[in-house]
């Protein structure tokens, strides 16, 4: 089975017109189901959980029309799964959960994108990696990831490896593999899934999220996958799947994760 779970409507408006042509390409690309997956800070009713200038300016649409839009798709019978991706703050872990328990989600992403008022991939704020310390950026950010997991928020995590994107790497003094064995251990107690994802290709990085000893730490814990694209263009949707299947074969799976009602259900890989 191929899905591509992470999509994003956004550069267009919430019609049928706009989201058929995300599907057309899912069809093309062969995928049995696409996930339609909104940024929350998107929505009006989720303003100031990420609370920065720049995501203010991002906001402004309404919920309701984006959950009837695909609510709809799927009552005519189109192959699409009603998803967010959602920002993990913390201390807004409450707000968060209100948000996410109004809407008939199929499944929630959670990612950490922001350290406070610091976005790991605008490239407004790369300065600020060297300010901080490339060693520093990494710990922060798996501490940040296994708080979003262990939240209990979240169905999958999304480009669980992000803080690579720009391909800065951590000294040899930084233990990453620690971090994934520690990471992946959260992943499998609070159980999430997490996605491989193909985006990496697209960024400087040039890799799949997450790292192959990430992932495989993760297989061997029992943590299950989807498939992402986290396309923002109707032609990136199922970019690359089948090079996620790969990846994911590589590291031990035969099988992923679909979801329906934020109930989880295992499917053949491929």
């Amino acid at each position: 089975m191929l899905i591509d779970y992470h999509t994003h409507l956004e550069n267009g408006p919430y019609t049928m017109e706009w989201l058929q042509r995300f599907v057309d390409q899912a069809r093309a690309a062969g995928l049995a189901e696409i996930g339609i997956t909104e940024h929350g800070h998107r929505f009006v009713v989720a303003q100031g959980i990420v609370d920065n200038d720049i995501v203010r300016g991002w906001g402004g649409q309404d919920v309701d029309t984006y959950v009837k839009l695909v609510e709809d798709a799927k009552q005519a019978g189109w192959p699409v799964k009603l998803g967010l991706e959602m920002d993990y703050v913390p201390g807004k872990e409450k707000e968060i959960a209100a948000f996410l328990a109004a809407y008939p989600w199929d499944y929630v992403i959670g990612s950490v994108h922001w350290d406070g008022d610091f976005s790991l991939d605008l490239p407004v704020h790369k300065p600020e990696w060297e300010r901080r310390g490339i060693d520093n950026v990494y710990r922060r950010y798996f501490e940040l990831v296994r708080a979003a997991a262990t939240s209990g928020l979240f169905d999958v995590m999304g480009h669980a490896d992000l803080v690579k994107i720009y391909g800065y790497r951590p000294s040899s003094a930084f233990d990453l593999e620690e971090e994934y064995q520690a990471t992946a251990a959260a992943f499998a107690k609070a159980g999430v899934a997490v996605e491989v994802s193909t985006a990496g290709l697209r960024r400087p990085v040039g890799e799949i999220y997450p790292a192959a000893g990430f992932l495989a730490a993760c297989h061997a814990l029992g943590v299950p996958v989807t498939l992402a694209s986290d396309a923002h263009r109707p032609e990136d949707v199922g970019f690359a799947i089948e090079g996620a299947v790969s990846w994911a074969r590589a590291c031990g799976y035969d099988e992923l994760v679909t979801f329906d009602g934020r109930r989880p259900r295992r499917a053949p890989l491929g």
